[in-house]
């Protein structure tokens, strides 16, 4: 999944996003960053997190496996 950290529409801070291949978001930042290293960081452990699923599948947060 292709993404990247990009500013808020404000332009007062850094977000990230992952999108689809067609560019529909498929996940965003909770928040806003004030760092550009910050945010980069966030998006990396996301990231990360995702590889260690590696299901592929969709992640339903909250329930056990």
């Amino acid at each position: 999944m292709p993404g990247a950290v990009h500013h808020t529409s404000g332009g007062s801070g850094w977000v990230w996003r992952l999108r689809d291949p067609s560019g529909g978001a498929l996940a965003v930042s909770a928040r806003a960053y004030e760092r550009h290293s910050t945010c980069q960081a966030a998006y990396d452990r996301f990231r990360a997190l995702l590889a260690g699923h590696g299901s592929g599948g969709p992640i339903v947060w909250g329930e056990s496996e």
